[in-house]
């Protein structure tokens, strides 16, 4: 059809004597849009939304846009670069980056931008003219225009109550400012997508008037109409009427090649059923932010859009916009979980752990029915394999697990051919009566696999006994909650202090062995390791009494000659904490209630040069002990899985 309407347009610019009114419904306007744009085009070097292959879905990212509008996020200019530079990098068609013209900062992105490679695929956020205003002498698309985007994205109102009533302009003039706005970009080489606001809802008050701006929109050149759910009511069955609906007035337009984008919120839980019902309908552009942000309750989530586009409709989504295919899009699609989680860590959210697809549980299973069936088959409680989304099986731990499941984490520990049957089960008695107690194992592998191996291994270190000593000065005048004020706390004599004393036993400082364990070896030989030669008592003070508790276990700040786990187990040193939460398990009981906390670590591995994570627990009526349990578990894990290390380069080696 664009071929067809290029010859056409060459045509009359010969003289030859066509009549002014539509041909088809095609204006000599829409073919000079046409003409304009695909010059831009192929100046470029790019490829036109025109140019998407049959039985395709082109993925039109508004996370650095629409996601933003999300309440707690205020990304810099850095960040909103980083972020379009990996969704380009993912394969995401259109990236619309911002609100130029009227924001400053956004202003300064596409600055950044524009020297980058992909900023053709970089879409501008932008209004029709203004009413009483002519394009030429609106300073918003003027300046869009100068900015030389590519792409833009132009939000007209589609509802005729919308214009009337709240843009307070008379219907008419409420299309022609999307027609002539439209055209205007259109002469000037910008490829437009009309983002139809309020259409679903204007499509069911008043059909007629929202197919007129839409097919004026069409006329003047627009690439793409963009059905917008605003308000995020609608249901799938309402956007597929609208969609059959526009589609059917473009082909009796002569219209075909303009494109049908949807454009859902997420008031009614519906953004990705509505959008995936208006791909089925025939739309071909789906917008949608990552994880599905975006203001009120967010947007359609791009993340599910685009697997259940490649997985489940079997449509290529991903890649460059003329040549998108399924192999490339399966390619790609193995790291969404990644660009998932570097999206949330850029806003510095937490991420959405049941979120469909990349969240933590989406293939987490915990009872024990279900890890018996997965151990024979993962396809048994899986829709999908998680390696196609770049996302992992894991099997939880909890007072559901039975042996199967226990077994299925003691193989993936390599410790199962180490255990007995009685050793295993030992272990799921001691889950199942941790539990009761108020530990809470789902998401925490580290302390169940500590507890797994002390079935077997004696521990690298041992606590004999503690005690935690808080003190402070004059707490009735200085505390922040006291009636002098918030700041009262400043003044030169006060001070707060917690101090900590450990009584630890630790191995014999003995020499590591040179070379590989023999098979005869004991394990504790195995690891270089003897007991009962050496008691440690350690103390340290801190900002609290858990501060001081880790401080003590490891006597940081001392450095390696001091003694402690510190000076025995060097990967102490490098461990982080980096989240501890606590929560109370019985509100009834107040504060003598039990208190479960939750702890998380990191290391950084110079030899991957990445982070590894781990989570442990401690449950108890006593905070400080609760939280002194997780802290063992985190740092025995660390020196258990260092050792592990260890004797892999030993047995690399060949020594």
């Amino acid at each position: 059809m664009r071929v067809a309407l290029l010859l056409l347009g060459a045509l009359l610019q010969q003289g030859c004597a066509f009549r002014s009114a539509p041909v088809r419904g095609v204006s000599r306007s829409r073919l000079g849009s046409v003409q304009a744009v695909v010059a831009q085009e192929k100046e470029r070097g790019r490829a036109a939304l025109s140019s998407l292959p049959p039985g395709t879905v082109l993925l039109w990212d508004t996370t650095l846009r629409d996601g933003t509008q999300a309440e707690g996020i205020n990304p810099t200019v850095s960040d909103k670069e980083r972020i379009c530079q990996r969704l380009l990098q993912f394969g995401v068609g259109v990236v619309e980056a911002g609100f130029p013209t009227a924001n400053e900062k956004d202003a300064e992105l596409f600055e950044r931008l524009r020297a980058q490679s992909g900023f053709d695929q970089v879409a501008a956020f932008c209004m029709s003219r203004r009413k009483g205003v002519a394009c030429s002498e609106d300073p918003s698309l003027t300046r869009l225009v100068d900015m030389g985007v590519a792409r833009a994205a132009m939000v007209v109102k589609a509802s005729e109550w919308q214009v009337t009533k709240i843009l307070g302009v008379a219907a008419e003039e409420g299309i022609s400012m999307c027609g002539e706005s439209v055209d205007f970009l259109a002469q000037s080489g910008v490829e437009v997508a009309v983002d139809l606001e309020h259409c679903v809802d204007g499509y069911k008050a008043n059909a007629a008037y929202t197919t007129r701006v839409a097919m004026e929109a069409a006329r003047k050149g627009a690439a793409c109409l963009v059905i917008c759910d605003t308000n995020g009511g609608s249901m799938p069955w309402e956007i597929e009427e609208v969609v059959r609906g526009l589609q059917a007035a473009l082909d009796d337009e002569g219209l075909s090649e303009t494109l049908i984008g949807i454009h859902c919120h997420n008031d009614c839980g519906m953004a990705v059923a509505n959008s995936v019902a208006a791909v089925q309908a025939g739309a071909r552009v789906v917008h949608g932010c990552i994880n599905g942000i975006g203001e009120r309750t967010g947007n359609a989530n791009l993340c599910t859009v685009a697997a259940i586009a490649a997985l489940k409709l079997d449509m290529p989504c991903l890649g460059d916009i003329g040549g998108l295919n399924m192999d490339d899009t399966k390619s790609r699609l193995r790291g969404m979980t990644a660009v998932s989680k570097f999206v949330d860590e850029i806003f510095n959210m937490p991420s959405n752990e049941f979120q469909p697809f990349v969240g933590n549980a989406a293939f987490a299973h915990k009872g024990g029915l279900h890890v018996s069936a997965l151990a024979r088959d993962a396809d048994s409680y899986q829709h999908i394999d998680p390696n196609a989304v770049g996302n992992a099986m894991r099997v939880l731990v909890s007072d559901l697990s039975g042996k199967a499941t226990i077994k299925k984490k003691l193989e993936d520990w390599a410790l199962l051919s180490s255990m007995t049957d009685e050793a295993v089960q030992e272990t799921v008695r001691g889950v199942k009566s941790l539990e009761s107690l108020g530990f809470s194992f789902e998401g925490c592998d580290a302390s169940v696999e500590m507890m797994a191996r002390r079935q077997v291994f004696k521990s690298p270190f041992r606590i004999f006994d503690y005690n935690v000593f808080i003190a402070e000065s004059d707490f009735q005048r200085n505390h922040p909650a006291s009636p002098q004020g918030p700041y009262s706390n400043l003044v030169s004599d006060y001070w707060s202090a917690a101090r900590a004393t450990v009584k630890l036993e630790l191995p014999a400082l003995e020499s590591r062995p040179r070379q590989a364990p023999s098979e005869a070896a004991t394990a504790d030989e195995a690891r270089g390791l003897s007991w009962g030669s050496e008691v440690q008592l350690h103390c340290a003070e801190g900002n609290g009494p858990v501060n001081a508790l880790a401080r003590a276990l490891i006597q940081v700040g001392l450095g390696r000659a001091s003694p402690g786990l510190g000076a025995r187990f060097a990967v102490v040193n490098d461990v982080e904490l980096t989240d501890y939460k606590v929560r109370i398990l019985d509100g009834v009981s107040a504060t003598g209630a039990v208190t479960r906390v939750t702890a998380t670590f990191r290391r950084y591995l110079h030899v991957t040069e990445q982070f590894v994570e781990w989570s442990t627990v401690g449950a108890d009526p006593n905070i400080v002990t609760a939280s002194l349990a997780a802290l063992v578990d985190g740092f025995e894990y660390a020196i258990v899985k260092e050792e592990e290390m260890w004797k892999k380069e030993v047995r690399m080696l060949g020594m």
